[in-house]
């Protein structure tokens, strides 16, 4: 199912549950629920008054034999937000035994429910694009350290003018948004997604010494502790 058959894709008011006069995600549930492949496009146009999107996760939800999900939400540019993870996924669904490939864009979720979906909701996850992402809290770097060392990815993607970015507007490293859009940032990314799926040689990226002296040895326990330190810090803001 993609937007194709909709024509302009599927509007959010579609999932809004609280308007029980609208029963289509309810029809949605019945005739798509044995789905094993996903592209799900909410529409550009976002409504002046923004829907309740908890139909959306139990749609999501009822999809358990589902292999492929790509999932287009409203751009921020055009919305001037990003719908949160509650917003979504149903805390008690939401989990995809069979999932393979997930490519997500346009949403905002905190750490722990990040690491949550990772850890729990998709042991079959071997292909991840991301496209904008917020991180609520934490920092983007404990995310990736997580990946790298408890995530089998064999292709971990951000896709063109992806956004890691946090809540306050600013993007990962980059606070302050002086490098973002760069062909250094662009190779900042490449480098993560190195990172993540284990490419031989690659370090922890947000390590930037780009020297190329005779202090290699050095750069690599540095490189090393920096990951031990992240992990430390995400495993104690877990708790």
């Amino acid at each position: 199912m993609d937007e194709n058959e909709f024509g302009q894709g599927i509007s959010p008011i579609v999932f809004d549950s609280s308007d029980r006069s609208m029963d289509m995600h309810d029809v949605l549930i019945n005739t798509y629920g044995s789905l094993s492949h996903l592209t799900l496009h909410m529409g550009t146009r976002v409504p002046v008054s923004l829907p309740d999107l908890t139909g959306l996760g139990d749609f999501l939800g009822s999809l358990l034999g589902l292999e492929y999900l790509e999932l287009f939400l409203p751009a921020p540019a055009l919305s001037g937000f990003q719908y949160t993870y509650d917003q979504i996924f149903d805390s008690k669904d939401g989990r995809w035994p069979k999932l393979h490939t997930l490519s997500i864009h346009n949403l905002a979720i905190g750490t722990k429910d990040l690491v949550s979906l990772f850890s729990n909701g998709l042991p079959s996850l071997r292909n991840l694009i991301i496209s904008v992402m917020v991180l609520l809290d934490g920092r983007w770097e404990w995310i990736i350290q997580f990946m790298h060392e408890h995530m089998r990815l064999d292709e971990f993607q951000t896709s063109s003018g992806a956004e890691l970015m946090y809540s306050d507007g600013g993007f990962y490293q980059d606070d302050n948004y002086e490098w973002y859009g760069t062909e250094e940032y662009d190779w900042l990314l490449e480098s993560v997604q190195s990172y993540v799926v284990r490419c031989e040689g690659h370090k922890h990226p947000s390590n930037r010494d780009d020297s190329d002296d005779d202090t290699v040895e050095r750069k690599g326990k540095s490189a090393d502790e920096l990951a031990r330190r992240y992990s430390k810090e995400l495993q104690k803001f877990l708790r």
